[in-house]
């Protein structure tokens, strides 16, 4: 799932590949985050099979990987990993969403 991207949002990109088992986990979570967060922070989920070009240009070395950037397109916050439970893209989403002020949304809840 790859969303349109809004200019002057800060930005999540989930960085996933098929065949990884934590990636698979993240993957569906990403994409029901990205549908709570969308007025207020863009998300990508980039398949790196795909998209190798991009990954290796952002740093990507393992899988998943989770780069949150702010609205100058800055990386931010970098996660490695995924243990299931969404606490830690959680974090991501709300760190970014602390440098926007012009956007209000209720805090995510795992369903």
């Amino acid at each position: 799932m790859v969303r349109t991207t809004t200019v002057n949002q800060p930005e999540v990109l989930v960085f996933v590949m098929s065949g990884c088992a934590a990636c698979s986990e993240l993957k569906p979570l990403a994409q029901q985050m990205s549908v709570h967060y969308q007025r207020c922070i863009n998300t990508r989920i980039i398949d790196v099979d795909v998209d190798a070009e991009f990954a290796d240009a952002m740093g990507v070395e393992e899988l998943p990987t989770i780069i949150g950037v702010n609205a100058a397109k800055q990386p931010q916050i970098r996660m490695v990993g995924h243990d299931g439970k969404p606490d830690r893209l959680i974090e991501v989403y709300s760190r970014l969403l602390a440098g926007v002020t012009s956007c209000s949304v209720s805090p995510f809840r795992d369903v």
